[in-house]
């Protein structure tokens, strides 16, 4: 199963960037960039997620890390082992999830 859910991660991966959307762009709130991973962990009264992501090109190689979000409805629908993919908007020294969706199971 989770053979299954590597390849759906990787598959979505390879699709938006075969779409040519830039993962990077300059925004008002500062730097956003595109990234897709697994949910390990979910802390609401904290305010963090953990995901396990891919490389996000331009800003950092593929680790496991927990996010920051500004609003824990972001959580919502959201489980640990779900793959998902989002948002990361970087604006020193600031960094957090802006958007979080689930990847739907095939």
């Amino acid at each position: 199963m989770k053979s299954l859910s590597l390849v759906c991660m990787l598959l979505f991966a390879l699709l938006v960037a075969a779409c040519g959307k830039k993962d990077d762009r300059s925004t008002k709130s500062g730097q956003s960039y595109h990234f897709v991973g697994q949910v390990m962990a979910i802390d609401p009264p904290s305010g963090q997620i953990t995901i396990a992501h891919g490389d996000i090109p331009n800003f950092m190689k593929a680790m496991t890390m927990p996010f920051v979000v500004k609003d824990t409805i972001l959580f919502r629908g959201i489980s640990v082992g779900d793959s998902v993919h989002g948002v990361l908007v970087v604006q020193r020294p600031e960094v957090w999830l802006d958007s979080l969706a689930l990847i739907p199971k095939m």
